[in-house]
C-alpha cells in the first residue's frame, strides 16, 4: 500500500517501519485528545452544567433556543407511570396497560419494554435532578462503554439543573418502593424471583420462624372440588428447613379484616382523612 500525503511504500523496508511509528503516535494524539475532552467535561459538570440529548427522553424537549423543556403531553405519560408504580402496579403491568392504552413509547413504538418503565422510575431527571459521567471508555480504542462505579472516574450529582416533571417527595417514593421490592423474596419456588402482585398479599406476608416470603399454594386439585389456597413459607415448600405449616387464606382475610376494623373505629375519621389527601 502507498500513502500519497506520507509518501510511504509499504513494500519498502523502511515503510512498514513508518507506519509503525506514525500509527503509536496517533495512538498517543488520541490518548491526549481523551484526556483533554475528560478534563473539559469534569470542569462542566462541577459547575453545575449538564449534556443531555432529548431526542427518545419521554417528558423533554428542546426549545428553538436549544433549552431544555418539559414536554406537556409526555409529561403526563411520566407522571400517570410514577402514580400507578407508587400504587403498586408492577413494571410489567405498567408497560401492559399502556399499551393496552395505545401509548406510544420513547422510541415511538407500540411496545413497551419493563427495563424502559424502570428506567424511567430511577431517572432522577424527572425530579429535577441528574447524574452525569455514569458510564466511561476504558481506552480510547474501545468501542464498548462501561458502567461508572464512581472509583475510575468521578461521578456529579447536580440537583436542580432541568426543569421538574415530578416533585421530589414522590420520586422518593417510587425510589423507596422500588427498593423494597427489590430487596423482597418474591412468592416464587425459588424465592429469588421478581416482585409480583398478583394477589391480594403477595410480598406482604413473612414467616414468623425463619423471616422467608409466603406464597400463594393450592394443596391439591380434584374436578369438580373448589380449590383451597394456602400460604406457605417459602423456605420450608423449597427446601423443607422451616417448621411452620401453611396457613389457610381465609384466615388471613378474616385477620385482615379485623385488624383494619379495630383500625377505621366508626370510620367518620378514617373516611375524612381519606377524602382530604385524596
Amino acid at each position: 500500500m502507498f500513502f500519497e500525503s506520507e509518501n510511504i511504500d509499504t513494500m519498502t523496508p523502511g515503510g512498514e517501519v513508518l507506519i509503525t511509528i506514525l500509527a503509536g503516535l496517533a495512538e498517543q494524539e488520541s490518548r491526549n485528545i481523551s484526556k483533554n475532552v475528560i478534563w473539559a467535561l469534569n470542569k462542566k459538570f462541577a459547575s453545575g452544567e449538564i449534556i443531555m440529548q432529548t431526542k427518545n427522553f419521554l417528558g423533554f424537549t428542546k426549545d428553538s433556543g436549544g433549552e431544555i423543556v418539559i414536554d406537556t403531553n409526555e409529561a403526563q405519560i411520566v407522571q400517570r407511570i410514577f402514580r400507578e408504580f407508587i400504587g403498586g402496579y408492577s413494571a410489567a403491568q405498567i408497560a401492559g396497560r399502556l399499551r393496552e392504552d395505545g401509548i406510544k413509547s420513547p422510541f415511538k413504538r407500540e411496545d413497551w419494554a419493563t427495563t424502559t418503565i424502570l428506567s424511567i422510575i430511577r431517572n432522577p431527571k424527572y425530579c429535577g435532578d441528574a447524574i452525569m459521567g455514569k458510564t466511561y471508555k476504558p481506552d480510547v480504542v474501545s468501542a464498548k462503554r462501561l458502567k461508572n462505579d464512581g472509583v475510575i472516574r468521578d461521578l456529579f450529582y447536580i440537583p436542580d439543573c432541568v426543569p421538574q416533571i415530578i416533585p421530589k417527595e414522590i420520586f422518593n417514593l417510587a425510589k423507596a418502593e422500588d427498593e423494597r421490592r427489590s430487596n423482597l423474596r418474591s412468592a416464587s419456588k425459588t424465592g429469588s424471583g421478581r416482585f409480583s402482585n398478583k394477589f391480594v398479599f403477595s410480598g406482604m406476608l413473612t414467616c414468623a420462624s425463619c423471616g422467608s416470603k409466603l406464597r400463594r399454594w393450592a394443596n391439591g386439585y380434584q374436578e369438580g372440588v373448589k380449590k383451597t389456597y394456602y400460604w406457605i413459607c417459602i423456605n420450608k415448600q423449597t427446601f423443607r428447613e422451616c417448621k411452620e405449616k401453611p396457613v389457610d387464606e381465609t384466615w388471613i382475610e378474616k385477620a385482615f379484616v379485623k385488624v383494619l376494623n379495630s383500625l377505621i373505629g366508626s370510620g367518620g375519621d378514617f373516611i375524612a382523612n381519606l377524602a382530604r389527601e385524596y
